[in-house]
């Protein structure tokens, strides 16, 4: 038995810190389609793990490995991954960042209910629900005190169900991830993560080939008309396959082997305080009082969840 680690705590949190800038760059590419940023941000994943896999043995994933867990892997890419943010991509861009966060930021609580149902414990116990309260408070807090008067109803339920499919894909692979993760040995992340990338490379082009089928019979860069947008697409899809992605995953397969599902969903939380703090720092201005207060009252929430989480054990593989 062992029990929640500050290295997989900080793991956790620092995946967090990078997928925060997937709240921000689609905004930062509102003129190019959603699935040329998701297929862009998942080219560069897969390059870079097969880069890896091809020059560091480290990061090849046995054959034994890959025949138990290959159908699994390419189900979790597609369930985190491509499918996701292709979606979460179209809902930054239809409504805007607000009714996306708001959705998506119930993680904690979906993650924590289905992993708790799947272990067969109580769903949701006397000791969590204020730390919930208080986290799901800032949560909501924090897109309502950003909300613009006067938007558009059919945007904003068109970005709903969109981060709704984006809430149930990621909370599916937030469990299952974890479950996965636990029964590797420690010298299989790398390889774990590499082989990740190269699924959600290929799952994201069968997705593009779904969606946008043009893509594939005219040069995809003919989609920015010679435009300077060309450029910006390129500098995003390099910083989200690199840091929103490679690194970010590491560090996340990394926390899923240390610490329970339920306790890895409070610390997706991260991901949401740092997309908000980014879009800040993006409008050159302090938080206001109303965001200061939900972003205190989240993190406390979390601190408390993580405390009263991380006394639990964790069952070693």
């Amino acid at each position: 038995m062992r029990f929640a680690d500050p290295i997989g705590l900080a793991a956790g949190l620092g995946a967090g810190a990078f997928w925060g800038l997937s709240f921000v760059v689609p905004r930062w590419l509102l003129d190019v389609p959603p699935d040329l940023v998701a297929w862009g941000r998942f080219l560069v994943f897969g390059a870079i793990s097969l880069l890896f896999t091809l020059v560091w043995p480290k990061a090849r994933l046995e054959a034994a490995l890959w025949r138990r867990h290959g159908v699994a892997i390419f189900a979790l890419a597609t369930l985190g991954y491509s499918a996701y943010y292709r979606f979460f991509v179209e809902a930054v861009q239809v409504s805007g960042v607000e009714v996306p966060t708001l959705v998506v930021g119930l993680l904690p609580l979906t993650t924590l209910l289905v992993s708790r149902a799947r272990a067969r414990e109580t769903l949701l116990p006397p000791k969590l629900r204020r730390p919930l309260a208080l986290t799901l408070f800032g949560l909501l807090a924090l897109p309502l005190s950003r909300w613009q008067a006067g938007a558009d109803a059919h945007a904003t339920l068109s970005g709903f169900g969109l981060s709704t499919l984006c809430l149930a894909s990621w909370t599916a692979y937030a469990v299952g991830n974890a479950q996965r993760t636990r029964l590797l040995p420690r010298a299989s992340m790398l390889a774990w993560t590499c082989a990740t990338g190269i699924a959600a490379a290929l799952s994201s082009t069968l997705l593009t080939a779904a969606f946008r089928p043009a893509l594939f019979s005219t040069p995809f860069w003919s989609d920015f008309a010679g435009a300077p947008t060309f450029p910006r697409w390129v500098a995003g899809v390099v910083l989200l396959g690199v840091l929103a992605s490679w690194l970010a995953i590491y560090l996340w397969n990394e926390a899923s082997r240390r610490l329970r599902a339920d306790l890895l969903g409070q610390l997706i939380v991260s991901e949401t305080i740092f997309g908000i703090l980014f879009a800040i720092l993006l409008e050159g201005r302090a938080p206001r009082p109303v965001e200061a207060l939900a972003l205190a009252s989240t993190l406390t929430g979390v601190a408390l969840s993580v405390r009263i989480l991380g006394r639990r054990p964790v069952e070693t593989p």
